[in-house]
């Protein structure tokens, strides 16, 4: 079998945590994907900054395992799949703005896990002690730090790197997601044919 992890940022408030926790369950199970549990990360908020601590949102690990475990490519496309089901259900039914606001998902993978955060390099070990445990191993792990040059950081728009990671700016923000949505409509459908109609938009406004 083959275990899936990701690292999620959630709203403090335990309703909406708890609608999306249902959320993530519900579309597990039509993906034949199941919840094995959820994980309070432990993050010291005492690394950080006032202004980054007064807007942290609660940072949860999921566990999911596969049903009808073929292959690793495949479960990573149906973890996929299972992401931007959930973002795009939850930005349909507008549960409310802070919860948009405070949801964010870092990371959902069976090969890597992505930790994010509104702080300096420097801060990032002693926030994260996860990520100082002797019995975290990985081949190669990366850092990227970004420094805002004309937006105020916040937690949810750290860059996504989920996939590739590079290094400069995107100026044109508007235009690329307009390419990207124009680019949906001539996607392959091959191995995600059912999904296909909730998988867009590929990009959120």
């Amino acid at each position: 079998g083959c275990y899936g992890s990701g690292i999620i940022f959630m709203p403090k408030k335990a309703n909406l945590k708890s609608e999306i926790k249902n959320l993530f369950e519900e579309v597990s199970g039509e993906l034949n994907l199941s919840v094995l549990g959820w994980r309070k990360v432990p993050v010291d908020a005492q690394a950080i900054g006032d202004l980054s601590k007064s807007t942290m949102p609660e940072i949860i690990q999921i566990f999911i395992s596969d049903k009808n475990f073929s292959n690793s490519t495949d479960f990573e496309k149906k973890l996929f799949v299972l992401r931007k089901i959930v973002e795009n259900r939850l930005n349909a039914n507008n549960i409310s703005s802070d919860a948009q606001k405070n949801f964010y998902i870092c990371s959902l993978s069976c090969r890597t896990l992505i930790y994010k955060g509104l702080f300096t390099p420097e801060q990032l070990e002693l926030f994260y002690p996860d990520l100082c445990q002797e019995d975290l191993i990985s081949g190669f792990s990366m850092v990227h730090a970004r420094f805002s040059t004309n937006t105020l950081g916040t937690w949810k728009l750290a860059h996504p790197y989920r996939y590739v990671v590079h290094n400069g700016e995107i100026n044109t923000v508007r235009g690329n997601r307009n390419w990207m949505k124009a680019r949906e409509a001539s996607l392959s459908k091959n191995h995600l044919t059912e999904y296909f109609p909730e998988l867009f938009p590929i990009c959120e406004d």
